[in-house]
C-alpha cells in the first residue's frame, strides 16, 4: 500500500512539473520591472503576474481540504493538499507549525509597521504577521515556488488578509532571474535553490536548478521599504545571499530578524564545513550590529544593538 502511495506521489510530482512547463515559459534573461496587481483584495507583485493569475484560476480545489490551524493566538484557515509532506501533514491535523517562531513574531511585529516573510511557504507565519501588524501595517510575503505561491495567495484570500502583498520570486543579492529546483522529497518547504560552500573564510554558491522554470530574483533593498520592524527568513541555505541584498534595509530600519541558518543541521552534530557556514552567517549578522541568539535547533533571533 505504501509503495502504491509513493508511486502516486511521484506521478503527481511529474504532473505538477508538466503543468509548470506548460503554464510558465522559461525566461532565463528576463528582468522586467515587477508590477503590482490586486486580485480579490490581495496584492501580487511579479514581472509575470498575468501568468500566475492564470495559474491561480486553475487551482484544483478538489485536491485540497480546508483545515483550521492555530496561529499563535489566532485561528487561520488553509488549503492543504493531502500529500506525504513534513509540514502539511502536521497542518492537516490542525496543529501549529513552528509555534516558537510565531511566539517571537507576536512579540516583535509592531502594529502599523512593515514586516517581511522571506520564504513564506503557504502562509502560516504570514497570517500571524498580518494579524500582529493590523490593518495599518503591511506584510511582504516572498515565495519562489509556483505551486506553493499559489497556495500562499489563496490562503491569504481565504483569511481576508488584505494587508499582505505576495511577491512571487526569490530574494537574493542582485536583481534578475533564478532557476527554481524540483521539490525536495517529502518536504516542499525544505527545497533549496542553491548549494553553498565556505572556502578559507569566504563563501560561494551555485544554483541547483533543474526545473527549467525561472522566476524573479530581487534584492530586499530594491523594495525601498521603511518602518520595517521584523524580518523572518527561512530561505534554505540562501541566508548570506539574502542578507547581502538586504543590507541597506537592515541598516536603515534596524528590524528584529528571525532567521533559520542551515536548516536541517544541528550545530552539535553538523560536519565541520556546515558549522563554518553557520558561524559565517552569525558573524555577518554581528557585523551588521546585531546580537545573535539560538532559540531552537537551527533557528536564531538577531536583535539590533542599540
Amino acid at each position: 500500500m505504501k509503495n502504491r502511495f509513493n508511486v502516486t506521489l511521484i506521478f503527481l510530482s511529474m504532473l505538477f512539473s508538466s503543468v509548470h512547463s506548460i503554464l510558465f515559459s522559461s525566461h532565463p534573461d528576463r528582468n522586467d520591472n515587477p508590477s503590482t496587481s490586486i486580485h480579490d483584495g490581495i496584492k501580487i507583485i511579479s514581472s509575470r503576474s498575468d501568468e500566475m493569475l492564470q495559474y491561480i484560476e486553475e487551482f484544483p480545489y478538489d485536491a485540497y481540504s480546508i483545515k483550521q490551524v492555530p496561529c499563535y493566538g489566532y485561528e487561520g484557515y488553509f488549503y492543504i493538499d493531502l500529500i506525504d509532506d513534513t509540514i502539511k501533514s502536521l497542518l492537516a491535523k490542525g496543529k501549529a507549525w513552528e509555534d516558537h517562531i510565531s511566539k517571537f513574531i507576536a512579540r516583535y511585529a509592531q502594529p502599523g509597521s512593515k514586516v517581511l516573510d522571506i520564504g513564506a511557504h503557504i502562509g502560516t507565519h504570514t497570517l500571524t504577521m498580518a494579524k500582529c501588524v493590523g490593518e495599518q501595517g503591511e506584510v511582504y510575503a516572498i515565495e519562489p515556488q509556483p505551486k506553493i505561491f499559489r497556495e500562499l495567495f489563496l490562503n491569504m484570500k481565504l483569511n481576508h488578509a488584505h494587508n499582505v502583498s505576495c511577491l512571487w520570486g526569490a530574494a537574493g543579492a542582485e536583481n534578475g532571474t533564478i532557476e527554481i529546483s524540483d521539490f525536495a522529497p517529502f518536504n516542499e518547504g525544505g527545497t533549496s535553490l542553491v548549494e553553498t560552500n565556505i572556502y578559507s573564510g569566504d563563501w560561494s554558491y551555485r544554483v541547483v536548478g533543474g526545473s527549467g522554470l525561472f522566476v524573479d530574483l530581487f534584492t530586499i533593498d530594491s523594495l525601498n521599504l521603511d518602518n520595517v520592524s521584523l524580518i523572518k527568513m527561512d530561505v534554505e541555505a540562501m541566508e548570506n545571499i539574502v542578507l547581502d541584498g538586504a543590507r541597506n534595509t537592515i541598516l536603515n530600519n534596524r528590524p528584529v530578524i528571525l532567521i533559520e541558518i542551515m536548516g536541517g543541521y544541528m550545530p552539535e552534530t553538523a560536519p565541520p564545513q556546515i558549522i563554518e557556514q553557520i558561524e559565517f552567517t552569525k558573524q555577518k549578522l554581528r557585523d551588521l550590529g546585531y546580537a545573535v541568539y539560538r532559540i531552537h535547533e537551527h533557528d536564531y533571533l538577531a536583535i539590533p544593538n542599540r
